[in-house]
């Protein structure tokens, strides 16, 4: 799938506004926090034995080195690196030392559940090799204006990944900004309505995360073991497409349905390498 510099921008600031404006309508008139109660954790439940008997084998993800479509600065070469640990390690806290300062300033206890599920996001899918980077000088005045955040600091360039998320190509677009001797992420603020937004979204994307798991608990276990086969030849898209058919639900709950595979995939290969002897280990 090829983006261009301008659809790439949606992949950034100008998609939080979009996502978040996706959530179920409801009434403008201010809601006290109490009443939105999120699901305490752990209520989600999770498949079992998601990856059909006989199929745990390791996916093939070869690494390999990223390539630089257009030439990036040390310090933006830096960052990407610290960007791409962060989110393949899950690692909330080594993102939150990416974001501007600037940024972080406007968010309290209030409001902090807009940051966690904005860097949730962004933690949710491993950036697999092999990427390209590439960065893209921007204009602060092309980006959307919304009624849900604000920006305490403009960007003025976009870091963009292009990788594979769940065995389908994409590009990541990150807002970057230069301060006090290095780059930054851009966090954007939630206003009023946008907190409630995003309250709504979480309670949401919990729902279609546990509906696609029952979808996915519902298949047979030739077909889960087709679905393994497909996403280990890295075939994310013709595993959406079977997974929406058999289903007969539309692409895009296919492809969460897959999803559910593909994470388990990954956390077992993760789980295998943790557990693996180091070498050297036996003979001590």
């Amino acid at each position: 799938m090829h983006l261009t510099a301008r659809s790439c921008r949606m992949t950034s600031i100008a998609a939080i506004a979009v996502m978040i404006a996706a959530a179920p309508a409801f009434s403008q008139t201010p809601v006290p926090a109490s009443d939105l109660r999120l699901p305490p954790p752990g209520s989600i439940k999770v498949p079992a034995h998601p990856i059909p008997p006989g199929m745990e084998q390791k996916p093939d993800n070869t690494p390999e080195p990223p390539v630089a479509e257009f030439p990036l600065t040390l310090a933006q070469l830096q960052f990407a690196d610290q960007y791409i640990r962060a989110v393949n390690d899950s690692d909330s806290a080594a993102m939150r030392k990416l974001i501007a300062p600037k940024s972080l300033a406007c968010f309290n206890k209030d409001n902090e559940v807009f940051l966690d599920e904005w860097i949730g996001r962004q933690l949710r899918d491993q950036i697999a090799k092999p990427y390209k980077l590439s960065v893209e000088q921007i204009d602060p005045a092309e980006f959307i204006k919304t009624k849900l955040f604000t920006l305490p600091l403009a960007p003025t360039h976009q870091l963009d990944i292009a990788t594979k998320v769940n065995g389908r190509a994409v590009t990541i677009g990150r807002p970057i900004v230069y301060q006090e001797g290095r780059w930054y992420e851009i966090a954007p603020c939630p206003t009023d309505l946008g907190l409630r937004h995003t309250r709504r979204r979480i309670m949401a994307l919990n729902e279609q995360r546990q509906h696609a798991i029952d979808l996915y608990n519902s298949l047979p276990e030739a077909f889960r073991k087709n679905l393994y086969q497909l996403l280990l030849q890295d075939r994310g898209e013709e595993a959406c497409r079977q997974t929406s058919e058999r289903l007969k639900v539309d692409l895009k709950t296919g492809c969460r349905v897959a999803d559910v595979l593909w994470k388990a995939m990954n956390e077992a290969a993760e789980k295998a390498e943790s557990t693996a002897t180091p070498k050297g280990a036996a003979a001590k």
